[in-house]
């Protein structure tokens, strides 16, 4: 089950988090997948929701043919608040 993430993602938010970015399975960092969606979420222009944020970097990995596999790039999600900007 996802209890493990269901109690991290609960700790978070206990503790203020207005949202939480979270995968689903242990995704490996081949081809830099995880390092490269990270880094396009925190990339994002000042102002863009971090759910935007998060499906544009997902559709970076998309239009790569060593990470358009799902695997990849479709265990994260924004778990909260995804319409505040991450960056303001």
């Amino acid at each position: 089950g996802n209890y493990a993430l269901d109690g991290l993602v609960r700790a978070f938010v206990g503790a203020g988090a207005r949202s939480v970015v979270a995968s689903h399975w242990p995704v490996p960092d081949d081809f830099d997948a995880t390092k490269r969606l990270i880094s396009g979420l925190f990339g994002a222009k000042p102002g863009t929701p971090i759910a935007g944020s998060l499906r544009d970097a997902q559709a970076g990995l998309m239009d790569d043919p060593l990470t358009s596999h799902p695997y990849y790039w479709a265990a994260f999600v924004v778990l909260g608040d995804g319409d505040k900007a991450l960056v303001r």
